[in-house]
Parts: C-alpha cells; structure tokens; sequence
C-alpha cells in the first residue's frame, strides 16, 4: 500500500480493512466502521487509487474492485440514521438499524470522481465511469457512463476485445450480453 499527500488517513470504528496490493489512499481519507454488526468490513482490491477526501462508512460490507480510481465524496452502505421515525425519536437520532444497512459492491476497472455519492445497496458492475457529481442510488451494468441527480445512464462505453485476455471469456461475453439487452 502506498500513501500520497501528507495529510492522514482516519479509521473509526472496529472496521476490518482488507487492502489488496499497490493500492494507493490519498491523503485525508476517512473510512468509518459503525456499530450495527461486529467487525464491518471494507475490500479494496489491487492497484485501486483513493483520492483525497474519500469517506467510506460502513455497516456491514463495502467491496472495492480492482484497478479502480475512487474520489467519491461519500459510500456509504447505510443511512446514517434510522429510518424508523420511532427509533430515531427514542434515541435522538439513532443508528441505523440492521434492516437499514445494504452492502455495496464496486466492480474493477470502476471510475467515481470526486462529488460522486455511493449509497445503499448499490451494485456498480465493471468498467463504470461515473460524472462528478453523480448520486449512484441503484444497480449500473457494466461499461456505461453515468450522471445525474437521480442517476441515469448516458451511453455505453466501448468494451474492447482484448479485455477478454484479462477478465477471461466467459466473464467479457457476459459484458457484451448485457450491453446486447441494455436499451437506452
């Protein structure tokens, strides 16, 4: 693992972080393991890049792909709160609950500039390439670009053969099925 920057990287929490090799966090990154579960847990696949100002809270499960470069405001696989209006008025606020907390999974070769949001529950497939400013809020197939608030696909990106040599032939032919399905 390398670090750039001289700022610091803060963890908060009993949050397991498993970090694949020549990954690169940037400084003042933030990752945050809440109490909902015993020992969250955050992968960050190999030759993955964290940004300056990244912060990752986690519930439960966050898993960062491969060869990805990450400057994502936020990803988060909860709340941040209760989502029960009982809850939060009996503990003035409150943690989220178990049922609140969703998992993400990033896929590789993902792209999420700086002032992307990651929230619950998401799935973000391989080679996604996000807009600053992208508020990811439900699943994206793999190899589009997207933007927005509410976030929507723009276009599919080009899915180059050669990519098969890396991901193996099965994996790149289901690539081109979804792409083959996907209608815009």
């Amino acid at each position: 693992m390398e670090y750039a920057g001289n700022g610091t990287t803060r963890i908060f929490g009993d949050l397991q972080i498993y970090i694949g090799s020549k990954v690169t966090i940037f400084d003042n990154t933030g990752f945050v393991g809440l109490k909902v579960f015993d020992k969250p847990e955050l992968h960050i696949g190999d030759n993955t890049y964290l940004g300056p100002f990244v912060r990752i809270m986690v519930g439960r499960e966050i898993r960062i792909g491969r060869n990805c470069a990450i400057g994502s405001t936020l990803i988060t696989d909860n709340p941040g709160h209760s989502t029960n209006v009982l809850n939060r008025l009996k503990s003035g606020g409150g943690s989220p609950a178990p049922e609140d907390i969703r998992p993400v999974k990033i896929g590789d070769f993902c792209w999420l500039p700086v002032s992307t949001y990651v929230y619950p529950g998401v799935t973000i497939s391989d080679g996604v390439v996000a807009l600053a400013g992208t508020h990811i809020n439900k699943d994206v197939p793999p190899f589009c670009q997207i933007g927005g608030q509410p976030m929507r696909i723009i276009r599919k990106l080009p899915i180059p053969p050669e990519l098969a040599e890396l991901v193996g032939e099965e994996r790149y032919k289901s690539y081109l099925k979804v792409h083959e399905e996907l209608k815009l």
